[in-house]
């Protein structure tokens, strides 16, 4: 299928997909990555969806943030606007999220990675499991291709038996008028990504990068992709002089979006990272606070020890002061957390609440919701999207006020959001970046909450 090249001066965002989750996508997109930024282009990348994982790893690569572009949670305008930005930056290269179908709905492609393609008018580059097929895989890339009459770039095959396989696909491809393969990674040849419960693991060194960004370099003929030159960067927005919001992040937290982060700087915050692991206490100045998910259950009996930090916690939300706290951070409130190996390990002891994890899933999906009342998010009766995943729960109710129901859910999720003083406490990861008045009333709340002394 032919493509046709760029109007406006910027190379063609490319989109990295795939007939389903855990058919190389990631491997492929990193190690794709690292290669260009090893050859001097200026890479923007994203993620389709509300993944918080894969974004770390790809912007290692990159060695600069990633965005999510999610047309269900955020709308069509918000990522059109995102993705054009970072176009004007370099290179814009996408990973998908499952299937390149696969979104909201089974009866629509809403939210999905064809979804994030046309709105962006990217090509796609497909990346495909071929083991034990030769002329099937046409089959498969004719069905992808035909199915929503997107612009694919080429192929990519992943754990191929030999050379001759890929020679094999290669003809397959070229004999049904279908896209070219325009490379394959052999079985072994990239290294394994380790994952745990919620998805990969966070990235560690750069020894793993440079091992993905060698396959590609090797069994990938980049200069077929048709990237064009090599972009520029822009430089990084000046700090903020309004008001102080702290952060958390560290191993056991950092579930962000960058778009959020980036809305509240340009609303002319000043962000002070803290880390719950780490720090004696909470920074100094700070007027608000923010504890986004991630994984304290991995790490809880330091978090415990953490007495310090634990206790600025306490006086912190008790003094009124506005903190959001999602999925994980709702957990570090908690009186205690019961890990996946039985162990209770006494917490923030600010929500009235006993966390525990479970083995099983217990909520993902999109989620709505209504605000029940005024809080930093907004006013009683916006409302917000975000998406849950998480394997813990709450043992008994907290018994705080209401914060938000939900008006609407896809998958299983709960939407629930309570309340106390100026804290908020939820399961859900909402998108505020995409919500301009959610973003007015944190600053708002932000601006009229007292400095912060230890």
């Amino acid at each position: 299928m032919a493509t046709s090249g760029p109007s406006d001066g910027h190379a063609k965002p490319l989109l990295i997909s795939a007939a389903g989750s855990g058919g190389g996508k990631t491997t492929l997109c990193v190690g794709l990555v690292r290669a260009l930024v090893r050859r001097g282009h200026s890479v923007r990348v994203a993620k389709c969806g509300p993944d918080f994982l894969d974004p770390a790893w790809l912007a290692a690569a990159a060695r600069r943030p990633c965005l999510n572009l999610d047309p269900w949670m955020m709308g069509e305008e918000h990522v059109r606007r995102l993705a054009g930005a970072a176009r004007d930056e370099g290179l814009l290269l996408v990973e998908g999220v499952m299937g390149l179908y696969d979104g909201a709905e089974p009866e629509s492609d809403e939210g999905s990675s064809a979804h994030v393609a046309r709105l962006l008018g990217a090509d796609v580059l497909l990346v495909l499991d071929a083991s034990g097929c030769a002329r099937t895989f046409a089959a498969i890339v004719h069905g992808l291709t035909d199915f929503g009459k997107l612009p694919v770039r080429g192929v990519v095959a992943n754990r191929t038996g030999s050379d001759r396989h890929a020679e094999l696909l290669a003809r397959a491809l070229e004999s049904s008028g279908l896209p070219p393969l325009i490379g394959h990674i052999p079985k072994g040849a990239v290294p394994e990504l380790s994952s745990r419960h919620l998805g990969l693991v966070a990235p560690g060194d750069d020894a793993v990068l440079e091992q993905l960004a060698d396959a590609v370099e090797t069994h990938v003929d980049l200069s077929r992709l048709g990237l064009g030159g090599m972009g520029t960067e822009r430089p990084e927005d000046p700090e903020g002089s309004g008001p102080v919001l702290a952060v958390a992040s560290d191993e056991a937290f950092g579930f962000l979006y960058q778009d959020t982060l980036d809305a509240l700087r340009q609303g002319g915050v000043r962000i002070a990272w803290t880390s719950p692991l780490h720090d004696d206490s909470l920074p100094a100045g700070a007027q608000g606070l923010w504890i986004p998910g991630g994984y304290p259950e991995e790490h809880a009996a330091e978090l415990a020890r953490n007495r310090g930090w634990l206790e600025a916690l306490r006086d912190f939300c008790g003094s009124g002061r506005p903190v959001l706290a999602e999925c994980g951070g709702m957990m570090l409130l908690s009186l205690s957390v019961t890990d996946r190996n039985g162990a209770t390990h006494a917490l923030g002891k600010v929500l009235p609440a006993r966390a525990k994890m479970g083995r099983k899933l217990a909520a993902l999906g999109y989620v709505e919701v209504e605000l029940s009342r005024d809080s930093l998010l907004g006013e009683a009766g916006d409302r917000l999207r975000g998406h849950e995943f998480h394997y813990g729960s709450l043992c008994e109710e907290p018994g705080w006020e209401t914060a938000f129901s939900p008006s609407l859910r896809r998958g299983r999720s709960e939407g629930v959001g309570w309340m106390e003083g100026g804290t908020v406490a939820s399961w859900t990861h909402l998108h505020l970046g995409s919500r301009p008045k959610a973003i007015r009333s944190w600053i708002a709340n932000l601006e009229g909450a007292a400095p912060w002394q230890p």
